[in-house]
């Protein structure tokens, strides 16, 4: 097993290290692992931190709503 510096992640299907998950993933850096967004979710930081939304919903406090 290789060692990885921080901040990089492990993608769970290909198992290779990266520095960013892509769109609808985010780095869980306690696992070091690329977790997959909420659906609602376009890109996020975290498992309840979106940063953009899927098409007609809205972005209020990290979340997506109607």
């Amino acid at each position: 097993r290789t060692a990885m510096p921080t901040p990089i992640v492990r993608q769970p299907a290909t198992r290779i290290c990266v520095t960013n998950c892509g769109i609808g993933y985010y780095g869980d850096l306690s696992t070091r692992i690329c977790m997959q967004c909420p659906l609602t979710c376009v890109t996020c930081v975290g498992a309840t931190a979106c940063v953009s939304c899927q098409s007609g919903l809205f972005l209020q406090l990290g979340a997506c709503v109607v």
